[in-house]
């Protein structure tokens, strides 16, 4: 009987650690699982911030073309040919034309917090390799220009690039250069373009101030 009750207690100690061991295994796979999906999450979280860089990088280098890689300052420019280029592939270029220093889009100050004055959009970034979101934010501010002499007016424009739950964001800086177009002698002339996409409030322009984007900087 006795025999028979130490063999008892001996299986029930063998079964008890059985169960220790196998909840030990188990556990530890779970931590190691618990670092690897950790490890993972974190190789993950990089690739995205340098996909979300990349992206913002690129679109800014592509608005930088469309802003001020648009120059119609050589000798021979005249106001013929911006005007022949309105329907072409310069829209955002001559959408600041059409809006700057107009009623329909206000100057912010240099350090306000509210959001007049903000213009937003969204950049469809054909070609690109990663599934992101792009947004613009467009602000300009008159600095020490007036509304006779535009040359100086600052113009930002910020890009946030967002893959998942990383995003970028780099801000560029622009200062405009206005001389007069030699073709247009009379500094009064005013010409307009009936395109709601580039100017949807039919703003009037003067057609002897000839406009250039010039990139100051980029952070």
């Amino acid at each position: 009987m006795r025999r028979l009750k130490a063999l008892k207690n001996n299986q029930g100690s063998a079964l008890l650690t059985a169960c220790i061991t196998s909840i030990v295994i188990i556990m530890f796979a779970m931590s190691l699982l618990a670092v690897a999906y950790g490890l993972f999450s974190a190789v993950n979280r990089e690739d995205n911030k340098l996909q979300a860089r990349e992206l913002a990088v690129s679109a800014a280098e592509t608005l930088d073309q469309q802003i001020a890689g648009v120059d119609y300052t050589g000798a021979s420019a005249t106001y013929s040919n911006q005007k022949a280029d309105e329907g072409n592939d310069k829209s955002l270029w001559f959408y600041l034309r059409y809006n700057i220093w107009q009623d329909s889009w206000e100057s912010r100050l240099e350090k306000s917090t509210s959001e007049d004055g903000y213009k937003n959009f969204d950049m469809n970034f054909s070609g690109s390799d990663y599934n992101g979101d792009i947004k613009i934010r467009v602000w300009w501010v008159e600095g020490t220009a007036t509304q006779e002499d535009k040359g100086g007016t600052k113009l930002y424009v910020e890009t946030t690039a967002s893959v998942d739950d990383s995003s970028y964001t780099l801000t560029s800086t622009y200062s405009l250069q206005v001389t007069p177009y030699g073709d247009i002698s009379d500094t009064s002339a005013e010409d307009t373009v009936s395109n709601g996409k580039i100017n949807p409030e039919s703003n009037l322009i003067l057609k002897y101030e000839r406009w250039k984007w010039n990139l100051d900087s980029k952070s």
